[in-house]
């Protein structure tokens, strides 16, 4: 379990937008699902000699947004109740509820499912005023959803994986009265002997605004590598996230205020 954390400055002059990311937890395994979430952002987790705080870890590109989204994800990990279901879970198998924090809870949802975490929600509906509404008196109603073109990338053998995760964004986004349509821009269901470039090529063919990665595999990190490199926006489920419905509200909320900022 993360008992206590700290965000601070990097130490290494000249990186603006580079932060460390100080914790005490009771094994390194703790702070994994961390770094799992924010693939892309969250670097090699180390020991940092510290009593205090044990290890350490940097954060790359560490927007205001980034930060929130992080920090709500360590008060999830530091609740022993949601650590517990956590544990449990992984034993039989599966997710059978999300992992939402016993101490910070909003309003239930009228879909009845448990209620999501509030350091996202807030960060959000702060934001989307500007981002969605543009006036403040303007409803999301009278104004046509604005497109988020994706280029969908998944495994040959897991179409089940790319339809779900498609179900479950569009569901929240009417859940959430989220005045936005993710399109697919294209669905690449890559062979295990097709070539990084020729995916790459797939990729790049199309009009899009991010790109999502579906349960990537060692196939497909030559790839992923060379997106960044490339300055594409890139985001990332790994299967055993599929089930968890807050790290799609994370991935809306990302995508939408990035979208606004340009």
């Amino acid at each position: 379990m993360i008992k206590n954390w700290e965000i601070k400055a990097s130490p290494a002059p000249g990186f603006g937008d580079r932060k460390i990311l100080l914790l005490s937890a009771d094994d390194i395994k703790d702070i994994g699902p961390v770094k799992e979430s924010f693939t892309g952002n969250i670097g090699v987790i180390f020991k940092s000699g510290d009593k205090k705080y044990p290890y350490a870890v940097y954060i790359y590109g560490a927007s205001p947004n980034i930060l929130n989204l992080i920090q709500g994800e360590i008060k999830v990990l530091s609740d022993p109740e949601t650590l517990q279901v956590e544990r449990e879970a992984v034993e039989r198998g599966k997710i059978e509820k999300e992992l939402i924090p016993s101490t910070e809870k909003l309003a239930p949802d009228e879909s009845g499912d448990a209620p999501l975490r509030k350091p996202v929600i807030k960060y959000f509906e702060e934001e989307k005023k500007q981002v969605v509404l543009g006036k403040k008196n303007q409803s999301p109603l009278e104004k046509k959803p604005e497109i988020i073109r994706v280029v969908y990338l998944c495994p040959e053998g897991k179409p089940e994986l790319l339809n779900q995760v498609q179900s479950s964004i569009n569901r929240i986004i009417l859940e959430k009265g989220i005045n936005f349509n993710f399109a697919p821009a294209s669905e690449i269901l890559y062979k295990k002997t097709e070539a990084s470039g020729a995916i790459m090529s797939q990729i790049t063919g199309n009009n899009f605004n991010f790109v999502l990665s579906i349960a990537p595999d060692e196939q497909i990190d030559p790839v992923l590598r060379e997106l960044r490199e490339k300055k594409f926006i890139l985001k990332i489920i790994t299967e055993d996230n599929i089930d968890k419905k807050f790290r799609y509200l994370n991935l809306i909320t990302d995508i939408v205020l990035s979208h606004g900022r340009k």
